[in-house]
């Protein structure tokens, strides 16, 4: 979920942006793994903070 609707801000393009985002890292990484050790509460407060992005494997290709 984007950091604006968890802080109740305005739902924007930003939002899908961020969805198709996080889509995409799931693609490269599988499933379940953008986040992986995080519990869904750990996530949703570290997003909304802005302090939480995923990590990408060390090979990920640096224009990415």
């Amino acid at each position: 979920m984007a950091p604006e609707m968890l802080t109740g801000g305005p739902v924007t393009p930003a939002v899908d942006i961020f969805a198709f985002g996080v889509l995409m890292a799931e693609m490269v990484l599988g499933p379940g793994l953008v986040y992986l050790g995080h519990s869904p509460q750990d996530i949703m407060a570290q997003v909304a903070a802005g302090s939480m992005r995923p990590q990408l494997p060390a090979l990920t290709f640096t224009a990415y």
